[in-house]
């Protein structure tokens, strides 16, 4: 069956369950939105772009289903440099759909095209914020391109991506095959090594002022439980950064509170105190560390530190590690916790926990 462009797109994201995207019309993505909402996919219009794609990034923080923002071409799409940024910064998986000029008009010089270097710059200046970008030139591919667009999206560690649509294509009439997205999409993150974990596992049970250090990968990765579990295990408090705040409610009696120059005396005493510091999905940024400075927050060393990321660039970009594990926070921290199970009884440490609770007040 014949499908334009703009339908191809809005029956692939309606596999992966797309149920509203934001945005704001123009004459570029005009054709977007009607095939979005022929599709019964709700169109939430902003008065700005980077409302828009600020909306997007929001949604995908609050439900953990990546955000879609639809923008028009030229200065619609460069409007939203801002919010890509920041979710490139924040690793929000945010899928940007972008209009783009007639494809066939490139270098002519049409209305709000883009051409400072040379012709279809709009793509090139965009490019750069996000984890990946693709230009629609085949219409016969698309779907493809959506679901791998959706899955480097939210697989790994989570980013913005960019489909940019000439809008030429939008209307053209095809008969392509339409992916169902997830069908595509793994079902679990790594794990992390085998021998990495043992090693962890290994240190943890000898610490004897083990601290967790949980980051917003916790929150991503569904990781809440393994982290409560763990604590309760070790006797270990969970300190937080300020993007790992709400992963484990603020009414555990186990949790310090966030770190950091703004953050509360509480949480950091333990982090300079720990002698084993095991931090999940967390940068070791800023503000959580006190621009660094030495025993401001942590002290690292002597702490020893274990450090999970889904990426392999943040272990041991801030601080030395003694052991670093490339994995997906939920998946590695069951691991552990089977290994520290078979050798470790649960330690309540009564008296740790009645310290934490007084000087919470």
């Amino acid at each position: 069956m014949n499908l334009t462009g703009a339908q191809i797109l809005a029956k692939t994201l309606k596999t992966a369950g797309v149920k509203e995207v934001f945005g704001l019309v123009g004459h570029g993505n005009i054709a977007l939105i009607d095939g979005l909402v022929r599709e019964g996919i709700h169109f939430i219009s902003c008065h700005h772009e980077t409302i828009a794609a600020m909306a997007a990034d929001g949604y995908f923080r609050a439900t953990h289903k990546p955000g879609v923002v639809c923008l028009t071409c030229a200065p619609g799409a460069l409007n939203a440099q801002l919010a890509i940024a920041t979710a490139a910064q924040d690793h929000s998986a945010v899928l940007y759909l972008t209009g783009d000029i007639p494809f066939r008009f490139a270098g002519k010089g049409t209305y709000e095209e883009v051409d400072l270097n040379g012709p279809d710059d709009q793509f090139r200046l965009m490019q750069a914020g996000f984890k990946r970008a693709w230009k629609i030139t085949c219409l016969h591919l698309l779907s493809q391109f959506v679901a791998n667009a959706y899955a480097v999206a939210t697989q790994g560690c989570p980013g913005p991506v960019l489909l940019d649509f000439p809008f030429d294509l939008q209307t053209e009439s095809v008969d392509a095959p339409i992916v169902d997205i997830p069908s595509r999409l793994s079902v679990e993150g790594p794990e992390g090594s085998d021998r990495a974990v043992r090693e962890a596992a290994r240190l943890l049970a000898k610490a004897k002022n083990p601290v967790l250090f949980i980051g917003g990968g916790v929150l991503l990765s569904g990781a809440t439980s393994e982290v409560i579990a763990l604590s309760r295990l070790l006797s270990a408090p969970i300190i937080t950064s300020i993007m790992g705040a709400g992963a484990v409610s603020g009414e555990d009696p186990w949790v310090a509170g966030f770190v950091g120059s703004y953050g509360v005396e509480t949480a950091n005493e333990r982090a300079r105190k720990a002698d084993v510091l095991l931090a999940v999905g967390t940068r070791f940024e800023e503000e959580e560390t006190a621009i660094w400075l030495p025993g401001e927050v942590f002290r690292i060393p002597p702490t020893r530190l274990i450090q999970i990321d889904v990426d392999p660039k943040e272990i041991g970009k801030n601080y030395p590690v003694e052991i670093g594990i490339v994995g997906d926070a939920k998946q590695t921290l069951t691991k552990l916790l089977k290994i520290l199970r078979g050798s470790v009884r649960e330690n309540r440490d009564d008296q740790r926990l009645r310290r934490l609770e007084r000087d919470k007040g």
